[in-house]
């Protein structure tokens, strides 16, 4: 059966999770395997309720990309899935670094606008700026992406 290897941030109870499970769960030609980066598997259960493999790396929070990733690779390899999907903003950093250092085919998903006018303008000068240079970093990094 061909696998498809799901990358989220966390198995926490938000709705890009349970969308996600109720969309794997109905799979019949596909076997979805997910691997959530850092801590918070609220929802891991229900997924293996659904005979869903799950993997918790249990990691802190983390913008080090390549730190994350370096986790991820062995699991890619061992697991060898047809592409990476991932969903949320660290998950799709990490996929993207995969697919540029070794050419995983990868899929990210559009979560919410993080980046909208109304969210910059209820932000201080600071918040601003970080949220600038976290679109660009995005934007920037969008290239290594197979398909949205």
């Amino acid at each position: 059966m061909t696998k498809i290897l799901f990358l989220i941030d966390t198995l926490q109870t938000g709705g890009a999770e349970k969308s996600l499970l109720e969309i794997t769960k109905r799979f019949k030609k596909y076997e979805p395997i997910f691997i959530h980066l850092f801590e918070g598997d609220g929802l891991k259960e229900q997924f293996q309720q659904e005979n869903i493999q799950t993997i918790s790396l249990g990691l802190p929070a983390s913008f080090e990309v390549k730190k994350v990733a370096s986790h991820v690779i062995p699991i890619v390899r061992e697991i060898q899935p047809a592409l990476i999907h991932s969903t949320l903003f660290h998950s799709d950093l990490v996929s993207r670094f995969l697919r540029k250092k070794y050419n995983f085919l990868t899929i990210n998903s559009f979560v919410n606008n993080s980046y909208s006018k109304r969210r910059y303008e209820e932000l201080d000068l600071k918040s601003k700026f970080k949220l600038l240079i976290i679109q660009q970093w995005d934007r920037v990094t969008s290239k290594n992406v197979d398909f949205f």
